[in-house]
C-alpha cells in the first residue's frame, strides 16, 4: 500500500508520486483514495479519481517549504468559505503561511475532448463580495492577500466588467486588482482609452495582454490614484535628453510563423513611472528624468519594424 502524507490538516493516504526536495522535505504528491483534511475551510477532500474527458488525472497536492499546502484539487466541488463570500471551488491555493491565496470554481484540463466553452458551460455563477461592490457573475478565479483582502479577480475569455478608475469608467476585460486597502491597482481595458500621465496623454491599451490573471493588468495606478504604468499601441514616443541622441520608441508588428493563417499582430509597448523616472519598454537602460528629458508622442506610423516570434 501507498504511503500517507502528513499535512497540518491531516494525513493524504495512498499518496503515489511523491517528490522531495534536496532536503528530502515533500514538494508533491498524487493521492489515490480518499482523504479527509479538517481544514479552518471545512472538511475537504483531495482529488483522486478521473473522468475521461474533463479530469483525465488526479492533480497533485503541492506544499510549500514550511510543509503547509500550497495547492489543493478537491475531489468534487466545494463551498468554501472566503473573506469574499462563500465560492464554490475545486482548486484551491495558499500563501506560505497558509492563508488562502486563491479559489478556482472550476479546475477542468483543456484538451482536444475538453474546450474552454465547455468548462466555461459548466462554472457556476459566483456571488461575491469586492470593493467595486456585490458582484454575480462566472469567475475563473478570485486572489487574496496573505492579509484577506481580495487581491484580484480573474474574468472569462469574452466577458468584461464596467469599473470605475481615476482616469474614469473603464470597460474591462481579462481582470480586476486591488490593493489591499481596497482601492483599485490594475484595470484591462477593452478598447484604447486616453489617460494622463507624466510625459503627456497616451491612449492605454494591449491587443494581446499577457496571462490569464486579473492580477497585474496593463493599466495600473498608484495608491493615490496616478497613473503607474500602461500599455500603448496608437503612437510613438521620441525621447531627448541632454548631451544624448534622439531616440524613438514605439510599438513593433509581430509575426508569428506558426500561426497557419500567417497575420501580423502588434506587440504593445509598455511604460511604467516610478519617482521622477519613466522606462519605456523592459530594457533598465531605457529609463529617462521626466525632469531632464522631453518626450514627444506622435500618431504611430505605418512602417512599423517587424519582430519574428519564435514557436510557442
Amino acid at each position: 500500500m501507498s504511503p500517507s502524507v502528513a499535512t497540518p490538516w491531516g494525513a493524504i493516504a495512498q499518496a503515489e508520486c511523491i517528490v522531495r526536495d534536496e532536503n528530502g522535505r515533500i514538494t508533491d504528491c498524487t493521492p489515490t483514495a480518499e482523504s479527509i483534511l479538517d481544514t479552518p475551510y471545512g472538511r475537504l477532500v483531495p482529488q483522486y479519481t478521473t473522468d475521461d474527458t474533463r479530469r483525465t488525472r488526479p492533480l497533485s497536492v503541492v506544499f510549500h517549504p514550511d510543509g503547509n499546502l500550497k495547492s489543493l484539487p478537491l475531489e468534487v466541488q466545494t463551498l468554501i468559505p472566503t473573506p469574499a463570500g462563500a465560492v464554490p471551488a475545486e482548486l484551491l491555493t495558499f500563501h506560505p503561511g497558509g492563508a488562502l491565496k486563491r479559489v478556482f470554481p472550476t479546475n477542468g484540463k483543456l484538451s482536444g475532448f475538453w474546450s474552454a466553452a465547455d468548462e466555461f458551460a459548466l462554472a457556476p455563477v459566483v456571488r461575491f463580495e469586492t470593493p467595486l461592490g456585490r458582484l454575480e457573475m462566472k469567475i475563473i478565479n478570485l486572489a487574496f492577500h496573505p492579509g484577506g483582502q481580495l487581491h484580484s479577480l480573474t474574468l472569462w475569455p469574452g466577458d468584461t466588467i464596467d469599473v470605475e478608475t481615476p482616469a474614469g469608467p473603464v470597460t474591462t476585460r481579462v481582470g480586476v486588482s486591488f490593493f489591499e486597502d481596497g482601492r483599485l491597482s490594475s484595470v484591462e481595458p477593452i478598447a484604447p482609452l486616453t489617460v494622463a500621465t507624466p510625459i503627456g496623454p497616451l491612449p492605454a491599451f494591449d491587443p494581446d495582454p499577457v496571462g490569464m490573471s486579473g492580477d497585474a493588468n496593463s493599466l495600473a495606478f498608484t495608491p493615490d490614484g496616478q497613473v503607474a504604468a500602461l500599455a500603448i499601441v496608437g503612437c510613438e514616443i521620441e525621447v531627448r535628453c541632454p548631451g544624448a541622441a534622439p531616440r524613438l520608441f514605439a510599438p513593433m508588428r509581430t509575426l508569428n510563423l506558426c500561426e497557419d493563417d500567417g497575420s501580423p499582430g502588434i506587440m504593445a509597448l509598455r511604460l511604467s513611472f516610478a519617482g521622477n523616472c519613466v522606462r519605456l519598454g523592459a530594457d533598465p537602460e531605457s529609463t529617462f528624468d521626466l525632469a531632464a528629458c522631453t518626450f514627444t508622442v506622435r500618431p504611430l506610423p505605418l512602417d512599423l519594424p517587424v519582430m519574428t516570434l519564435p514557436c510557442a
